[in-house]
């Protein structure tokens, strides 16, 4: 067995990018309006990891009234191959996305203004941690948790995370879990 190289790898991951941009209807007026590298450049972020182009098109495809496609796929391209400063002392690329799509679906300023939002995100990314293999539906967790009835908690954060978690959104009758195992593994990752 020959051992596929980095190489083949970003050619794989390019393919990849092109194919779900051609395909995918969502990206359609997203390639209308910007420039013909969108693939090369992601590709060049993924670094050979078909996870981190499969988080960033769904980040990017994300339907949020304040952010539009071309505003998050900004956001991606302009982030640095690792980070600095308040996350530590370097971070890699993929942990580098996992933490833009939290602070970009759960921006600080939101979560500062409302106490109660903030601790509906923390409890439902400690339920995402701790119960991804029990293959409990979010309506249970919340039960479990005790979540008051009529106060939503994971079923206000868990579809927030679609680009990182995979759910059933609209009936939830499936339980949720990682996109990858690298997402919870991020969070509780010290750095």
């Amino acid at each position: 067995l020959k051992q596929r190289g980095l190489i083949d790898n970003d050619l794989d991951v390019m393919r990849f990018l092109q194919h779900e941009l051609d395909t995918d209807y969502r990206f359609q007026s997203l390639l209308k309006t910007q420039k013909s590298d969108i693939v090369q450049r992601l590709a060049k972020r993924a670094s050979g990891l078909f996870v981190y182009a499969r988080v960033a098109l769904d980040f990017i495809a994300t339907d949020a009234p304040d952010n539009t496609m071309e505003k998050r796929l900004e956001i991606l391209l302009s982030l640095s191959s690792g980070r600095t400063g308040k996350h530590g002392p370097f971070l890699s690329p993929l942990d580098t996305l996992y933490l833009t799509v939290l602070e970009t679906e759960f921006s600080p300023d939101t979560l500062q203004s409302n106490p109660s939002r903030l601790d509906h995100v923390k409890t439902g990314l400690g339920s995402m941690i701790v119960l991804r293999r029990s293959g409990l539906f979010p309506a249970d967790i919340e039960k479990l948790i005790g979540t008051p009835p009529g106060e939503r908690t994971i079923s206000w954060v868990l579809p927030r995370l679609r680009a990182v978690m995979v759910i059933d959104e609209k009936h939830q009758k499936e339980a949720f879990r990682p996109m990858h195992e690298s997402y919870p593994d991020c969070l509780v990752d010290p750095t």
